[in-house]
């Protein structure tokens, strides 16, 4: 049986005047998703805006309180994106909802023609959750479990997924500590390199969220490599020259996207405690220089960025 159900335009999907009307030009670049915070908790549903990459002209693009946003992701043409809601939503800026899918997403990535996306679903437990990533057609169609998880991105020329797993170590007998390393997949699931190599094989060396370049040729991922500090690091794509990135301002760090020319690189990043995350910062790849864009007031929300718009057909 189908595993996907699809309604076009259903009260299933946003109800009516939930969705933002705007011409696509008026949306910044930049989405991401943002909720109230009060005294260190944060509470209320997860909301989807738009900003431009200098933090201004930020926009509400889902208006409905009912749903609590993970994850969006703009298509290949930057008019339309996919929105994560345990749902799946295809979005356009100019026509509201699309399609909808009941498939109980968490997170999402599409491939670099817009025509399939790979998600994760929770499938239960809790020491530690158990994901599966599945892979669909964006109309609904050819649903596939690929029985990897943690994906992260799909390669531009459309070939490879990039993600992370877990390896448990006893530390000492009765405990435990956990290590993450890269993993990269062709699109059904193949394990094509494993990056747990070097210091990646050292017991507490974590390794995760791998992000590729525009053009593919380099990977960002967060490392906690010689310090209590998780970092963000750059490699080519052949998992070589692996150099650092970001500085130790904050404690929390977490690759996002690359801009479209691969000139800077966009993160969420966090000091310690109980959001991990909550800046949205722009970092110049060359200088290292940071540009600090989070949206709001960050006392009282907690916001992180999900996508960058590489361009408008």
């Amino acid at each position: 049986m189908k595993n996907v159900l699809i309604f076009f335009l259903t009260a299933l999907a946003f109800p009516a005047g939930s969705f933002a009307q705007a011409g696509n030009k008026t949306f910044g670049p930049i989405l991401f998703v943002s909720r109230q915070v009060h005294d260190g908790s944060s509470f209320g549903m997860d909301k989807l805006y738009a900003m431009n990459e200098d933090g201004t002209n930020i926009r509400q693009v889902i208006t409905d309180s009912f749903r609590a946003i993970s994850d969006a992701k703009w298509l290949h043409d930057g008019k339309d994106m996919v929105v994560a809601a345990d749902s799946l939503f295809t979005v356009n800026v100019n026509g509201g909802v699309k399609r909808s899918f009941h498939c109980g997403a968490r997170t999402v990535v599409v491939s670099p023609d817009g025509k399939k996306i790979v998600f994760d679903k929770y499938l239960g437990g809790t020491d530690p959750p158990m994901y599966s990533a599945f892979r669909m057609n964006l109309d609904g169609t050819e649903e596939r479990e690929l029985h990897i998880q943690n994906v992260s991105d799909w390669s531009p020329d459309g070939k490879s997924l990039a993600g992370w797993t877990y390896k448990f170590y006893p530390d000492p007998p009765g405990s435990r500590s956990d290590n993450y390393f890269l993993h990269f997949y062709d699109t059904n699931g193949k394990v094509i390199k494993t990056w747990e190599q070097g210091r990646d094989s050292v017991q507490g060396i974590w390794a995760w969220h791998p992000i590729y370049s525009s053009k593919g040729d380099r990977i960002a991922f967060i490392s906690n490599k010689g310090a209590e500090r998780q970092g963000i690091y750059t490699m080519d794509s052949d998992c070589t020259g692996d150099t650092v990135l970001t500085s130790k301002q904050y404690v929390f760090n977490e690759p996002v996207a690359w801009s479209p020319d691969d000139t800077k690189l966009l993160y969420n990043a966090g000091p310690a405690g109980i959001n991990i995350y909550g800046r949205v910062c722009i970092i110049d790849i060359r200088t290292k220089h940071v540009n600090d864009i989070t949206p709001f007031n960050s006392d009282s929300t907690y916001s992180f960025a999900v996508s960058w718009r590489k361009r408008i057909n």
